[in-house]
């Protein structure tokens, strides 16, 4: 800062030598950090440009109305700023073109029914502001204003400025008018080519150019002031110019250099930061000093860039990707520099991951946030976020939209070539005194001499706001994956390539629905309603009819419980002594409808305690149960491994069994030879909620007075004085033999409370009709569920449970189906109904509500397809299928794995249990035949070791998110086979049917 706010420098103005001393100091902070020069010319990019100014001498603008020619004053009145194609003399009618914008994506087009051909469009500076922030300030920038403007043939305008939103007050603005403006030399670079007038206007002097029209100034300005639509007129005036600037070529240079990256698969994408390092030069004195030194504006981002350079440069540890350091010319000319670089950039352009830059970030008061432009725009808002969390402060989008802050400075350029990108700054909250602070600094001292070193600079402030900085550059440069746009930003239509990529559609429903900003989609949060508002937006974009009860949504009643472990015990009594379970180490109780306040109660061991008659399987037989609580091991015989023994082993059929018997409870101890992931990580889980129905007739425990899952570790306590240990009864499950049961010398004490909420949660329900008169009364249902867990205890200083596999995934491929299945040209025979369940990980409640309470008659639906959690982690080559020899379903999927070239797999751990853990089951309980589906993987495959190695590490995690390697390709292929097969179910001639020899045949129901 001391060298580039110096005087010595004289502001840094483009092309200047006080310019070249900056650009030479900043070449040399690289060379000194060790960084590589990535210029054209060693440091340096070159940029050959034309400095313009007008001679007012020789220049002059007039009014004629009536006969009447008034001459404007250059001072008082309004300025004319040079532009390459200013003509030298011009009369042409004045037309008032409200906020002279176009915005067709919202409705906005202030030319249409105006004949604004071969006339000058006097426009009121600002925009609606139904539309304020990113689109419409990209909508106000010079060139989307210019392009807009020829396009309806007008020759040039001139803004009023809004005396509600200037940065400066008019006397400064005429002050500026007399530095040079600046073009590229290269006129194929240029936005305003063809421009035959561009002028200011002074609102305090603009009722002028409204005498005689009917209208006034004011009124114009109180209909802006009141949210108004503004009036659209022809004046009855003409302007008149006679103009002379005088131009000179000058050349100025970016600097650059690069930080190469560590990762060979990485290593050739660059993240780009950058800080415009001009200013505005030597200008008219104020308060006697003409030098414009930009203290703020920028020498501070410039040193926070070569800060940035210097630390990552010293670092043992290398990013990933490679990072250019940029401090561009040209910005206070209109972004020249950073735009000549993203057009002209010295790598090759598709490399380019992402921009971060930073503008006169304002360290003026203590940082307690971050002032973000961009940060709803691409996923790297949830980097932001996630360095804002660790860093604890507050991250806020742009608290003064009207500033078009967004368009002015460099991040813009990247953005207009498809380059995700951020600008941070320090941030302030409306209303505060830091705001007032703000405020004072822009009146006082921006673009003015005394933006220098002598004005107060929290240090401090610099220093939190560095190291956040560089964080967020680390976290952009280590990322698993490129940053993407995100689907409902308006600049992902810059995106180059976009439609080459894998899974394109598929990755953008990802980056909103795995995103930290929908903060884990826990059931009943306002995340979970986002996330469910997103998808009926999407269903709604694609042509889907609102299928739900009320429109795309179908609300459901739940009841959430929580134990309160403070005052809850858990206790074992033996022989006159008891023994407090620790609820981290030993076990913990599980909320339940029914949980007992207190209970105590003799304990029995009934071995995997399942009844499968048709297999002979009764481990409650013989056994009295009577006011007991039982103790299982999870799992059950491999004897009867499958759909039959899944559906043993459910919630709903354990305990049907059991309270038959007269049990009180269960104690479930987890088998350790099939835990798909460790204690630590199943215990962190008793502080998530539990949910049943309002509605206790849909619910499947009542009457369950305790239930507790217990640490294997620390399982033979259970057993002690019983003749038995539990390793016998792990050894003897291990090597398949029967297991043993018996009752236990203990008893087991409870005092229990739970608090309890009510809350509600939505499916989302969309309709594609089919076309075929005789079929589209029936359905097919396909499904994923879109909740998570929410916020939860953090892992490794991360508490959002992003559920990006587990099932962002499986809910981005039903969205995608969805949509594809719409724009088909060749409609589904049978209608399609795409359902997105809540609560499935509080055990498949979303889509029990659906599947007991349809928004269509029940014996219509004949199939669900379901996806959960479909892991696209290596090369696809097979599908695995749930229910595949169930039903003739299957004989659908095989065909569609022919078609693809895809092997269809049975389950190949079955004793996960899978078939009863996601929501297919739900429609298999009520009869209606169904197939899951996700990647496949064989045993004792490479694949096999990377799945389980995702269970252990990212399952029901933080770490299931954007940021782990994702296989793109093969969820392409997973989308497009998921998406055949339901095409080839909706039209298949005859409904499907089960197996004969499908144990679940039974649950059929007669056809409605």
């Amino acid at each position: 800062m001391q060298v580039l706010a110096s005087d010595r420098l004289e502001g840094r103005r483009t092309g200047t030598p006080g310019h070249r001393k900056a650009v030479e100091y900043a070449a040399a902070q690289f060379k000194k950090a060790g960084l590589k020069p990535l210029g054209t010319h060693g440091y340096f990019q070159p940029i050959e440009f034309i400095s313009r100014t007008i001679d007012e001498a020789q220049s002059k603008l007039e009014l004629v109305r009536r006969g009447r020619t008034e001459k404007l004053d250059f001072g008082r009145d309004c300025f004319i700023v040079p532009t390459p194609d200013l003509a030298h003399a011009l009369e042409a009618p004045l037309v008032f073109a409200g906020y002279g914008i176009a915005i067709p994506e919202s409705g906005i087009d202030e030319f249409k029914d105006l004949d604004v051909k071969g006339k000058i469009v006097l426009y009121f500076m600002g925009a609606p502001s139904s539309v304020q922030g990113p689109l419409s300030a990209h909508a106000q920038s010079v060139r989307e204003r210019w392009k807009a403007l020829k396009a309806a043939g007008a020759v040039g305008w001139i803004r009023i400025l809004n005396p509600e939103s200037m940065d400066l007050p008019w006397p400064r603005w005429v002050n500026n008018r007399t530095q040079p403006a600046m073009s590229f030399a290269d006129t194929s670079l240029n936005e305003t080519n063809g421009l035959r007038l561009m002028a200011t206007a002074n609102p305090a002097q603009a009722e002028k150019w409204f005498e005689g029209s009917g209208h006034t100034f004011a009124e114009i300005l109180a209909a802006a002031k009141d949210d108004k639509p503004l009036p659209k007129f022809a004046l009855p005036a003409k302007i008149r110019i006679t103009a002379k600037q005088k131009s000179r070529k000058v050349i100025s240079d970016n600097v650059v250099a690069v930080l190469p990256g560590s990762d060979p698969a990485l290593k050739d994408e660059y993240v780009v930061l950058s800080a415009h390092i001009d200013h505005i030069g030597i200008g008219k004195p104020i308060n006697g000093d003409s030098i414009y030194n930009g203290a703020m504006d920028n020498a501070s981002g410039s040193a926070t860039v070569l800060d940035t350079a210097a630390t990552l440069a010293s670092a043992k540890e290398k990013p990933r990707r490679s990072i250019i350091f940029l401090l561009p010319t040209g910005e206070e000319m209109g972004l020249l520099g950073s735009k000549y670089y993203a057009q002209r950039p010295t790598v090759p352009a598709k490399s380019i991951v992402a921009n971060l830059n930073t503008d006169a970030f304002l360290p003026l008061y203590p940082l307690k946030s971050l002032l973000v432009l961009g940060v709803d725009e691409s996923n790297l808002g949830d980097d932001v976020r996630a360095v804002g969390s660790q860093m604890g402060l507050e991250i806020m989008r742009d608290p003064q939209p009207k500033r078009n802050l967004f368009i002015r400075s460099d991040q813009y350029s990247f953005i207009l070539q498809g380059v995700p990108a951020l600008a941070l700054g320090v941030g302030y909250n409306p209303g505060t005194s830091e705001e007032e602070t703000l405020k004072r600094w822009i009146t006082e001292r921006y673009h003015a001499p005394s933006d220098d070193l002598q004005q107060p600079i929290d240090r401090r402030t610099v220093e939190g706001f560095n190291r956040a900085f560089m964080a967020l550059v680390l976290r952009v440069a280590d990322r698993e994956t490129r940053p993407a746009w995100n689907p409902d930003s308006f600049f992902r239509r810059f995106a180059k390539g976009k439609q080459d990529e894998p899974a394109a559609r598929w990755w953008s429903h990802m980056q909103v629905l795995a995103s930290d900003a929908l903060e884990g989609r826990l059931t009943g949060t306002p995340a979970h309603r986002k996330a469910a508002e997103y998808a009926a937006g999407q269903f709604e974009k694609a042509g889907l009819k609102p299928a739900g009860t009320l429109g795309y949504f179908q609300p459901i009643e739940l009841v959430s419980r929580r134990i309160d472990e403070r005052e809850t015990k858990l206790e074992l009594l033996r022989n006159g002594q008891s023994e407090t379970l620790d609820f981290a180490q030993d076990g913990y109780l599980s909320p339940a409808p029914d949980l007992a306040p207190s209970l105590e109660a003799p304990l029995v061991f009934v071995g995997y305690g399942v009844t499968i008659p048709e297999k002979g399987i009764e481990d409650l037989r013989a056994l009295d149960l009577k006011g007991k609580v039982v103790v299982y091991l999870s799992g059950a015989p491999a004897s009867v491994l499958g759909p039959l023994s899944a559906h043993a082993q459910s919630v709903r059929e354990r305990w049907r069994a059991l309270k038959e018997a007269g049990a009180l409870g269960w104690v479930r101890i987890l088998d350790p030879n099939n835990m798909d992931i460790p204690w630590p990580r199943v215990s962190n889980s008793r502080n998530q909620p539990a949910m049943t129905f309002a509605d206790a007739s849909l619910n499947d425990t009542n009457g369950l007075r305790l239930s507790v899952t217990v640490n294997p570790a620390r399982a033979e306590k259970w057993f002690e004085g019983s003749g038995h240990t539990f390793a016998e009864i792990v050894a003897a499950a291990k090597d398949n033999k029967p297991l043993p049961r018996f009752e236990l010398p203990v008893k087991i004490r409870m005092v229990a409370k739970q608090q309890t909420q009510n809350v509600t949660s939505d499916n989302i329900v969309g309709l594609v009709p089919g076309s075929d008169p005789k079929l589209k009364d029936e359905y097919v249902v396909v499904t994923a569920h879109i909740d998570h867990l929410g916020v939860g205890n953090p892992i490794n200083g991360d508490s959002i449970y992003n559920g990006a596999m587990d099932n962002a995934a499986g809910s981005a491929a039903v969205l995608d189906t969805a949509a594809r299945t719409a724009e088909s040209k060749d409609k589904p025979r049978r209608s399609i109904i795409f359902l997105l369940v809540t609560g499935e990980e509080k055990g498949l409640l979303g889509s029990k509500y659906f599947a007991n309470r349809p928004t269509v008659p029940l014996g219509a639906i004949v199939a669900n397809l379901n996806t959960d959690n479909p892991l696209p982690l290596y090369p696809l080559k097979s599908l695995i299928v749930l229910g595949l020899d169930e039903s003739n379903l299957g004989d659908d999927v095989r065909g569609v794995g022919a078609s693809n070239g895809l092997e269809i797999l049975p389950d190949p751990q079955p004793k996960r249990n899978s078939f009863i853990r996601s929501d297919q089951y739900s429609f298999i309980r009520e009869g209606i035949p169904a197939l899951a589906l996700k990647v496949g993987f064989k045993s004792g495959t490479p694949e096999e070791a990377t799945q389980k190695k995702w269970l252990t590490e990212r399952y029901h995690a933080p770490s299931d998110d954007l940021q782990q390697p994702i296989d793109r390709q093969t969820m392409d292929g997973f989308d497009r086979a998921f998406a055949a097969l339901v095409l080839r179910v909706a039209n298949r001639d005859v409904r499907p049917s089960w197996n004969e020899n499908s144990f679940f045949r039974r649950f059929a129901k007669p056809r409605t």
